[in-house]
């Protein structure tokens, strides 16, 4: 890990945990992450028993040469829905204004954001 900055540190001792103790219906694409460790993409399941239960979704996260102290930048990728319920949209909005406030957002690591997800 010679010659790698905090934030390309931070990146893959991250993307082992989560390789190693996925979440519950999380996974990164470990391929692409490991050929560029500042764009990943990772495919969710939605929760069961909620609204998206049988669902996929894949997200795509583009990390900045501050994270983490700087939040990630997080798509949606590929099929478009056509409402998006009002729960999930508010919990992310807390995790960004936990993000974009400075309240110990570097404790965060991806793992909580899912958690907001689903």
């Amino acid at each position: 890990m010679a010659g790698k900055t905090p934030s390309e540190k931070r990146l893959h001792k991250e993307l082992i945990s989560l390789v190693k103790e996925p979440p519950p219906g999380m996974v990164v694409d470990v391929d692409q992450a490991e050929q560029n460790l500042n764009v990943w993409t990772i495919n969710m399941q939605g929760a069961e028993g909620t609204l998206y239960d049988g669902e996929q979704f894949q997200l795509q996260f583009k990390f900045g040469t501050s994270y983490p102290f700087e939040s990630p930048e997080v798509t949606f990728v590929g099929q478009i829905f056509q409402f998006i319920h009002m729960c999930i949209v508010m919990d992310i909005f807390v995790y960004l204004f936990l993000l974009m406030t400075g309240h110990q957002h570097y404790l965060f690591n991806l793992s909580v954001f899912q958690l907001y997800l689903c």
